[in-house]
């Protein structure tokens, strides 16, 4: 398996942070609707179960990847990862939700989260 390419990093490390957290305005008050709908993971045709989004982390953060590793759970050997405290939201579909209406609940709260890397570069949570 060959290890991602910079800007494939850049974006699979994108799609799961949101820092600052986007302020969602009282005409859109559901934060993970919305959310799950920017990111394109809630379609007219598919509800993406569940996303987590972490706050307290940038694409360009550096060092997340340094320190001892631990074994990651859904990746090959090609990989290393690390654990660290962050701030998320955790979204989570209604059971009864079918596309396209797709709801979400969202729940934040600080967490250890999993964070991939190819080296020396975070390219996703170890959901």
């Amino acid at each position: 398996m060959d290890q991602p390419a910079f800007s494939e990093a850049e974006d699979l490390l994108h799609h799961q942070t949101d820092r600052p957290r986007t302020k969602i305005s009282p005409k859109h008050k559901y934060y993970c609707d919305v959310m799950m709908k920017v990111r394109g993971l809630a379609t007219d045709k598919s509800c993406k179960e569940n996303k987590t989004f972490v706050h307290s982390v940038s694409p360009t953060t550096r060092g997340l990847c340094e320190g001892p590793a631990v074994t990651c759970m859904k990746v090959s050997e090609f990989y290393n990862c690390h654990l660290i405290i962050f701030k998320v939201t955790q979204c989570n579909l209604y059971p009864d939700a079918v596309p396209p209406h797709c709801y979400y609940k969202g729940v934040t709260f600080r967490r250890k989260v999993r964070i991939v890397c190819a080296g020396k570069r975070p390219i996703r949570l170890d959901e």
